[in-house]
């Protein structure tokens, strides 16, 4: 190993991660200085803040999916159906779609202390090949609000 090799060790789970500037000079500047560095990272604490990104679906006043789990695709957020809150996805309608990539859309009918939002969340039960890793997952429009934001851990 090198006088300028540097060992560490990091476990981030899916999300984002945000540099700390000053541990990183504080790292650089060891490293000039023609150290080894061999320390854990404790040593350097701030090096690393691990933040988790939060999806969340938002319709009049209720949170009907969130997960830190999700699949973005062509700029829409698709939630593993099991971090869907079923209170409030009423009913599937007859409305479909068609993508020539992921295939048909089947679209479900949103309901919150009596106010119906219809078509507003969808699914591909059968998605193609291409589009697998959205199935079992829905994606919502309409007047939905879904935000994405960074936490921490």
């Amino acid at each position: 190993m090198s006088p300028h090799s540097v060992q560490f060790c990091l476990s981030v789970r899916r999300g984002d991660t945000q540099w700390d500037e000053a541990a990183v000079l504080r790292l650089g500047r060891v490293l000039e200085e023609g150290h080894t560095v061999r320390r854990s990272p404790k040593e350097f604490p701030n090096l690393f803040r691990a933040k988790k990104k939060i999806a969340k679906a938002k319709w009049n006043g209720a949170i009907v999916a969130e997960s830190e789990l999700f699949e973005e695709v062509e700029g829409n957020v698709y939630f593993p159906i099991e971090k869907v809150n079923t209170d409030y996805i009423k009913q599937e309608t007859d409305h479909t779609t068609v993508c020539p990539w992921k295939g048909t859309a089947n679209y479900y009918t949103i309901e919150v202390d009596g106010e119906k939002n219809e078509n507003a969340a969808w699914t591909y039960h059968e998605p193609k090949e291409a589009a697998r890793n959205i199935k079992d997952h829905v994606a919502f429009w309409a007047g939905v609000e879904v935000t994405t934001t960074l936490e921490d851990y």
